[in-house]
């Protein structure tokens, strides 16, 4: 077993935990988390403690040049008890679903962050991953066991699926009407997405905290076994394995058919993703951290008329982020800057930033340029929300929700209206 350099408390707990699971030997689940992070391309959301903000990426008008960044809005559970860390998931139709540890999926406005009228079927543990929205049906994981389906209106429950040893920390994906997921007690599932029969399981041989990769017929997961694996859908099997210095939790990214992904010792790979051979692997040996959240796949644009270049950029508990040539591997650059805590969310792109939470209030989010791994702005959660509670005319809208009681268990048949994606949806 890998030992994570540096954690906090929490994280030796959770690591000591999940060696627990590898060992057959129990599955509860960690007590805190990191700070949840989504985008829909222009916004970024972020969930953290009993709240839902939406950060605006664009400086504040009149300010093009402020290192700082503003919540648009805020969704505020009543009770500060109720934590919330799952990436949020964004609707085309104005809705923002996130699950909590309450054992409960809330929504909320797109526009304002207001509960909508959603009140969530209560499962029977913490919401840990990300949900999957899909036509009028959101797919969550329990932290427990299984997934279930809710009624995306109502919250009310389709279906649940329980039928696993331990608890799903990712966000389930849906190709064509099968619903995918994967467990910590070490297998994949292939579910009927309409009622959550099952159709069939890989054991992977390492517990799956991540979400995996689809693509072209084939899921890419990381394993606490030391593995990245690929399963075929056509088959039911395992068709490829690579073996890793240390556990993989993030979601590969691919590239040119080139697989990205770090492990939880700091190691970066591109692996070949047909033939599963390394092209290069690279690790910082002077900032050494584990890399836990997904890569980030950008261009870096050439200069005197050279051609631009693709990177990949992990973040790290070092409190750093590295930059490399996705074809080489060649470092590109060393974020200048570090990161007030550890790096531990995924990274996403918006115009030239790479952009993440981190363990501290004070740089909640943080976004760095692509181009030379230069700070370009961050989000300090504890000026912001004083700013908001103390501000004459609050410029975002703070909304404190009281829960309404949970909705009742729906008893009908499994509607046929899931309207399942030809491609895979995830987050995670």
């Amino acid at each position: 077993m890998s030992v994570l350099p540096r954690p906090r408390q929490w994280l030796y707990g959770a690591a000591l935990l999940l060696i627990l699971l590898l060992t057959s030997c129990g599955a509860p689940l960690p007590g805190e988390s990191w700070p949840g992070i989504s985008t829909d391309g222009q916004f970024v959301y972020v969930a953290y403690h009993n709240r839902v903000m939406r950060v605006n990426p664009a400086p504040p008008p009149g300010d093009e040049r402020s290192p700082v960044r503003r919540f648009d809005w805020i969704g505020q559970l009543a009770d500060d008890k109720i934590h919330m860390y799952a990436p949020p998931a964004v609707s085309a139709d104005g809705i923002v679903y996130v699950g909590a540890y309450d054992h409960k999926v809330y929504a909320f406005s797109l526009t304002n962050g207001l509960l909508t009228t959603f009140n969530s079927d209560a499962g029977n543990d913490k919401v840990i991953g990300g949900a999957l929205i899909a036509g009028d049906t959101l797919y969550v994981g329990n932290g427990d066991k299984g997934v279930r389906a809710l009624d995306r209106r109502t919250g009310a429950r389709r279906w649940n699926f329980t039928d696993t040893r331990y608890g799903v920390w990712s966000t389930p994906i849906l190709v064509g009407d099968t619903l995918y997921f994967a467990s910590l007690d070490h297998f994949i599932y292939a579910l009927d997405a309409v009622n959550g029969t099952l159709k069939w399981k890989v054991d992977l041989n390492g517990a799956i905290a991540g979400t995996p990769l689809y693509e072209k017929g084939i899921l890419y997961a990381g394993t606490f076994g030391n593995e990245m694996v690929a399963v075929s859908l056509e088959r039911h099997e395992i068709v490829n394995r690579y073996a890793t210095q240390g556990w993989v939790w993030g979601t590969p990214v691919m590239l040119n058919d080139t697989l990205y992904f770090g492990d939880l010792n700091g190691w970066v790979y591109a692996l070949d993703a047909s033939t599963f051979k390394l092209k290069w692997q690279k690790n910082d040996p002077e900032r050494p951290g584990a890399i836990r959240g997904k890569l980030a796949l950008t261009k870096l644009r050439a200069k005197d008329g050279g051609s631009d270049k693709d990177i990949v950029i992990a973040g790290s508990e070092s409190k750093y982020l590295h930059a490399y040539d996705a074809q080489t591997g060649d470092l590109v650059w060393t974020s200048a800057i570090s990161a007030n805590e550890q790096v531990l969310s995924d990274l996403i792109v918006i115009g030239d930033d790479v952009i993440f939470t981190t363990l501290s209030e004070s740089q909640l989010v943080a976004a760095f340029n692509t181009q030379n791994g230069q700070k370009s702005w961050e989000v300090n959660y504890t000026s912001e929300m004083t700013r908001v509670q103390t501000a004459t005319n609050p410029p975002v809208t703070l909304t404190t929700i009281t829960p309404a009681p949970t909705a009742a268990v729906s008893t009908a048949a499994p509607t046929a209206a899931v309207s399942p994606a030809s491609t895979a949806t995830s987050q995670q």
